[in-house]
Parts: C-alpha cells; structure tokens; sequence
C-alpha cells in the first residue's frame, strides 16, 4: 500500500477475515512507524506538504461472499475486534448464519436482523464504539450500533415504498444496481470522517451520505457523468449536497429514533439522539462546511 494511503482517515477493506485482521495489522504498524519517524511529507503542486496522522483511523470491513458462512463465523467475530464497522449485504448476512433460503430472509422483520446483529455486536465488538450496517439494496441500509438499532430507506425507493399520493408521479430510476454497494461504502467511510465530533462517530448521518453517493451510481450503466457549474461539482446533473439535504428532509428520523428500536440494542443507552429543527440546521450547516473540505462535497 502506497505511503499516502497508509496516513488515511479511513479505510475500506474487501476481502476475508484472516486477510482484514493482516491488513489491519500492518496498517497500524506502518503509521506507527511513521509517527516515530516525524510523519510524512509529500510533493504537491511544487511544495512540500506534510501529512499529519489521524489516531485512530476507522476500519470498515466488507466480508467478502464467500467467506459469508456458517463455519466462518468464529473468524468474522475475531476480525471484528480489530475494526470498527461491519457491513454484510443481507443476503450475506443470512447466508453466515447459515439461513437456508436468503431470498426469503431479504422479506423477514426486522426482529430477525435485530437478533442476528446484536449477536455480532456483543460477540464480536462488544463494548467499543461500534456499528453493524446490512444494505438492503432497494429497501435500504439496517444501521446497529452500540446505542441503538435503526434503518433508512434507499434514496430511489422502490414503489411500494413511496407514499400513495406520490405512486402516480413515481418513475423508476435504478438502471443498473452494479457498483451501489462499493459506492455507499466508499462514502460513508468519506462521510464518517465528516461528521466526527467529541471521540464519537455517528454512523447513521455517515449512511446518509453513503445512501446518496450509490443514488448516483445506480443510475446508469456505468459512470455517472461529472460536470462542474461555478464553484461546485455535479454528477448526473445534481449536486452531492443537494441530494444529502433531500434525503435527509425526506426521513422521519424523529420517529426512527424513539420507540422500540431503541430497545433492539444489547447495550444501555448511553445517549439518546433525538433529531429536532435545531439538529437539522446544524446538518445543513455541515453539509455547507463539507463542501470544501470533505471528498463527497
């Protein structure tokens, strides 16, 4: 891994658990070795640039599919002492406690995943800040953390999804699904950096931005289309930020925060955000700061 990759705030790991604990492994033993030798400074534009370390850095590990089995579940419970995000699709998920059908789990309540990640979260993470993130492709993304259980909608709903008064404007806008997971990983690992405050990481604002950037990638086969209009970058003709604040209007985070997912956790809540105007002007003002400083701006 190139040295400037080494000093990054985040990383996305896509392979097995033996290979994620490995590569954690020798990550955190390159900054380190970085750290004691007075970090790393770099060519930029013809000046000398000096990267400073970020400690720690958050992991988030994707399972590869294969190794989504039963017999691999002792391994995965070990990786996940060394990272601080899992995410399994949902046929993964079932698929690695050994669900015979996953098609059919895809349709279940939301008590079985409930079930299935607190097992990961006490097994596997314990007490450390920590969160487990099932994509649900077109249903959404599941997000279980220390503190609470909660899910969002896809930012391209699904029909049955959308409220009946709007059913008859509905069009479908997902061309081609290929690539939304790697998109919604890549930018919520991008939006984590983002929104860190106080030594806490809120995962659920991180899937915001994770859901808009896959919004863009399912669109068309393919790349979606960049162009720049004054001062800020468009893809498919739209702005990041603009869909942020969109998808974040269009959630009843209110109501997702409260009531009896906030029971699903195996840990006392510690802290119990419950998302007024006031939190929501202070999202719109972040999203206006990560214009410039953060890369899904």
């Amino acid at each position: 891994m190139p040295m400037r990759q080494i000093c990054s705030k985040s990383f996305h790991l896509i392979c097995s658990a033996s290979r994620c604990i490995d590569l954690v492994k020798s990550i955190l033993d390159a900054r380190a070795l970085l750290k004691a030798n007075g970090g790393l400074k770099f060519c930029a534009h013809r000046q000398d640039v000096e990267i400073k370390l970020v400690d720690p850095p958050i992991f988030v590990w994707e399972p590869v599919p294969d190794m989504c089995i039963p017999s691999e579940l002792p391994k995965v419970l070990e990786a996940m002492k060394y990272v601080d995000v899992l995410s399994p699709n949902q046929k993964e998920l079932a698929a690695l406690f050994g669900e015979s059908k996953p098609d059919a789990f895809m349709a279940c309540e939301l008590d079985v995943l409930e079930r299935q990640c607190n097992e990961l979260l006490t097994k596997g993470f314990g007490k450390k800040p920590s969160a487990v993130i099932v994509r649900r492709g077109e249903r959404g993304c599941y997000i279980a953390s220390n503190n609470r259980h909660t899910w969002f909608p896809a930012y391209h709903r699904p029909r049955d999804e959308v409220p009946v008064k709007d059913r008859p404007k509905w069009t479908n806008k997902v061309v081609d699904p290929t690539g939304g997971g790697n998109a919604f990983l890549g930018a919520f690992c991008a939006g984590i950096c983002c929104t860190v405050s106080d030594g806490s990481t809120n995962f659920e604002r991180a899937a915001m931005y994770g859901s808009v950037a896959s919004s863009f990638v399912i669109e068309q086969v393919g790349m979606p289309t960049r162009s720049v209009e004054g001062d800020h970058e468009l893809w498919n003709g739209d702005s990041v930020r603009d869909r942020l604040v969109k998808f974040e209007q269009s959630i009843p985070l209110e109501r997702l925060s409260q009531g009896q997912l906030d029971d699903a956790s195996p840990f006392t809540v510690v802290s119990e955000e419950v998302w007024g105007e006031q939190d929501r002007v202070a999202v719109r003002k972040a999203l206006d700061a990560s214009d410039k400083r953060c890369p899904t701006g």
